[in-house]
C-alpha cells in the first residue's frame, strides 16, 4: 500500500473535484486540486502494486528484501514542492517520490509520471548497483570502471518511461506536458540518434522494450492463455533487471 499525503486510505471519501472552483467556473484548464491529486495517486498506484503482485511481480517484497527484511511502504510527497520545471523525482536517499507543482499542471495528477517515477523506485530495488555509481550525464560516455558502463541512468529512464507506457497502453510519455509528449518510446534509436543525457539516452532501451511487447504481440496467438502481449513484456522487463552482471 502506498502512503499518499501522509495517509494509507483517503477516509473513504473519493468524490473530489478534479479542478478547483475558478479554474471550473471559467472554464479552462488549470492546475488539478490537492484532493483529486492524492486519491488519484493512491489508487493508481495501489492498484498497480496489486496489479503486478497478481502477475507474481511482488515490488512490496522485493523492497522489503532490500530494507534487511523490514516493512517499509512507499511514501508519496504530492505538492509538496514548488518546481518552475514541472519536475518529479524518486529519491534514492529517502526512498520515496516526490511530484511538484506549477503554475500550469500538477505532475502528481499525470499518470505518465507517477507510472515513471514507480518505474524508478521499483528499478532502485530490484537492482541497487543502479544507484551506487556516478551518473552518465556528468561525464563523458562511456565513463569507465562504473557499473555497466555507465548506462546505469539511461537504463533507469529506459525502464521508467516501458513501465508507464505498458501499463497505459500508449508510447507517448508525457502529453500533459507539451502536446507531442517528452518522449516516445515507440522508436528504433540507436547509440548514435542520441546525447549523453539520461532521457534522451534512455530512449534507446525504452524502445527496445516497446519493439519487444510489438514482437510478442504478433506471437501473441502463440503466448500461454493467461497472457498478453503487455503482460509478456512487463514480465520480461521485470526479469530483465535481475541479470545484469
Amino acid at each position: 500500500v502506498a502512503i499518499v499525503g501522509k495517509e494509507t486510505y483517503k477516509d473513504g471519501n473519493y468524490r473530489f473535484f478534479p479542478f478547483a472552483r475558478p479554474t471550473r467556473d471559467r472554464k479552462h484548464a488549470g492546475p488539478t486540486t490537492q484532493g483529486f491529486d492524492e486519491v488519484l495517486d493512491f489508487t493508481s498506484l495501489t492498484s498497480l502494486i496489486t496489479f503486478l503482485k497478481g502477475l507474481g511481480l511482488d515490488v512490496p517484497a522485493v523492497v522489503k528484501a532490500s530494507h534487511a527484511g523490514k516493512g517499509h511502504r512507499l511514501e508519496v510527497n504530492v505538492n509538496t514542492e514548488e518546481d518552475e520545471d514541472c519536475n518529479a523525482w524518486y529519491s534514492i536517499e529517502d526512498d520515496d517520490i516526490t511530484f511538484a507543482a506549477c503554475k500550469r499542471m500538477h505532475t502528481a495528477a499525470d499518470l505518465d509520471a507517477v507510472f515513471h517515477e514507480f518505474g524508478h523506485y521499483t528499478l532502485a530495488h530490484l537492482e541497487p548497483r543502479f544507484t551506487e555509481t556516478p551518473d552518465v550525464v556528468e561525464a563523458p560516455w562511456p565513463p569507465h570502471g562504473t557499473f555497466n558502463r555507465g548506462e546505469q541512468d539511461a537504463i533507469h529512464e529506459g525502464f521508467a518511461d516501458a513501465l508507464a507506457a505498458f501499463v497505459n497502453g500508449n508510447p507517448v510519455i508525457g502529453e500533459d506536458f507539451t502536446p507531442k509528449g517528452l518522449r516516445n518510446v515507440d522508436n528504433k534509436l540507436k547509440v548514435l540518434d542520441t546525447s549523453g543525457f539520461a532521457h534522451d539516452r534512455g530512449r534507446i532501451y525504452s524502445g527496445f522494450f516497446w519493439s519487444m511487447k510489438n514482437r510478442l504481440a504478433s506471437a501473441e496467438a502463440n503466448l500461454p492463455a493467461t497472457e498478453d502481449a503487455t503482460t509478456a513484456a512487463l514480465l520480461l522487463l521485470w526479469e530483465h533487471a535481475l541479470h545484469y552482471q
